[in-house]
């Protein structure tokens, strides 16, 4: 039993796979993938190191399951095809070797396609911002009974060749105002045939696309699905359609519930900024675990350990389901397993480098506080040719940042700062809605004095200097 985090890090079962501990990578886009969507090193090497950061199911981004237009994004991973199935063996096995269970979520944009028209749904209602840039050609198609049938076995076909691939376990994405959210949603799915108007109908897509996928890996394979405990639409999808949804599919045969919240245009409850609560969707979590006996992810804003083990330890779910704080630091798991939280990098939750990518997927993924991210080699601390003596004049966040790279280099640093270590983060932080800037503060102070860097609390001039 882990002293610090002792059910964070207690194993728990996803069907017949062992996970090691309670923590999952959350599925999000990357971009570092070729443009074809097919494996490129540059993905490889970003999931060593979250699977070398001892994470127990790593969720590879998600995936595009045919050849129309369940794209959403440029270089988004494929799964499309069977000659996709060599590269993501490269990946499954990545991922494996490094001691992860590897699990990859597919998808159908629906709606909310970056790439802009053509779409589909459930019923021609289109996502606003789509509405915005194209006009009515972002107006989606609304899908044919022949068409879903299509998609349907793009669905099964794809969870086979996930399988055939090396993963573990696959996630069916049912969340944020994607395709299969366009027919749970009464808000998205305005239809008058059997996939629209009662709860029942609304859940048949889903129903039909989870058989597929089974019908295609056998009983023994785990299959997962992702849900919005809301999509925080008015008249949109309310906590009680998904218990439903969840129920059902726990009858099924689904081996896990994975609880997250919002759709593309109620993003901020989404990708919460940091100006709402931390755990902002575990309420749903909680709420569904209460419904059924399978597995349930809790999701959203859960950036630090202590928060992750306070809700597990309370039994608002089985897993924690991280995103950002992965891309900030993707060793967290590693750390607070080896006892050293204070060193985890932490997600501010300012979306800058994760959400906005130069006006919406305009580039592949960074990071505020995270500057290797999709870099991880190029921009690697290496140890310096020559040591030096250094010094960094101003301790704010970049001199502290500047500090620590070049004394991890082998430099000797000295940092000038005529106030205290952190700059105007003393300042930034004050309000309680930006809160999270205290723990880049902590923890970048906490290097400065781990790393024994010398401050001097003076102002620099050229003399003190020389």
């Amino acid at each position: 039993m882990h002293e610090q985090f002792p059910v964070l890090f207690s194993p728990c079962m996803i069907g017949n796979v062992k996970i090691k501990n309670r923590i999952c990578k959350a599925p999000q886009t990357s971009g570092l993938s070729n443009l074809d969507g097919s494996v490129s090193p540059r993905l490889i090497r970003y999931y060593e190191d979250l699977a070398n950061g001892n994470v127990g199911m790593i969720i590879v981004e998600y995936a595009y399951i045919d050849n129309l237009y369940s794209k959403s994004a440029s270089n988004q991973l494929a799964i499309n095809d069977d000659e996709y199935i060599v590269g993501l063996g490269w990946l499954a096995d990545t991922i494996k070797n490094l001691g992860s269970v590897p699990c990859i979520q597919i998808e159908h944009c629906g709606r909310q396609r970056f790439l802009g028209p053509p779409m589909g749904s459930a019923s021609p209602i289109p996502w606003p911002l789509m509405y915005e840039r194209y006009g009515s050609a972002a107006i989606p198609e609304e899908l044919s009974i022949k068409e879903i049938d299509a998609i349907v076995e793009a669905f099964g076909q794809a969870t086979l060749r996930a399988k055939k691939a090396g993963f573990q376990v696959v996630e069916i994405h049912g969340a944020h105002g994607y395709l299969i959210t366009n027919f749970l949603s009464p808000f998205t799915n305005k239809r008058s045939d059997w996939y629209g108007g009662s709860r029942e109908n609304r859940f048949r897509f889903l129903e039909q696309v989870f058989k597929c996928c089974k019908s295609y890996v056998g009983e023994d394979f785990p299959v997962i699905v992702r849900l919005s405990g809301t999509d925080y639409e008015p008249e949109g999808m309310t906590i009680d359609d998904t218990i439903y949804y969840s129920k059902r599919l726990e009858e099924l045969g689904c081996a896990a519930i994975d609880v997250s919240g919002g759709d593309h245009h109620t993003m901020v409850h989404q990708v919460t900024p940091m100006q709402l609560s931390k755990g902002h969707n575990v309420w749903a979590a909680e709420t569904i675990k209460k419904e059924v006996s399978i597995p349930v992810f809790a999701t959203g804003s859960i950036t630090l350990p202590e928060y992750a083990e306070e809700i597990l330890e309370a039994g608002k779910g089985d897993f924690v389901s991280l995103g950002r704080p992965l891309f900030a630091d993707p060793f967290w798991a590693k750390k607070a397993y080896e006892g050293r939280p204070e060193d985890i990098v932490p997600c501010i939750r300012c979306n800058e480098g994760c959400l906005d990518r130069g006006n919406h997927l305009g580039k592949s993924v960074n990071c505020t506080m995270n500057p290797i991210l999709g870099f991880e080699d190029a921009l690697a601390i290496k140890p310096a040719d020559k040591p030096k003596k250094i010094a960094v004049v101003g301790g704010g966040p970049g001199g502290m940042e500047a500090a620590r790279v070049a004394k991890l280099r082998g430099h000797d640093v000295t940092i000038y700062e005529k106030r205290k270590l952190g700059g105007y983060l003393h300042e930034a932080s004050v309000p309680e809605f930006k809160a999270d800037i205290r723990n880049a503060l902590k923890y970048l102070t906490t290097q400065i004095e781990k790393l024994k860097i010398n401050v001097v609390n003076e102002n620099a001039d050229a003399a003190m200097l020389l």
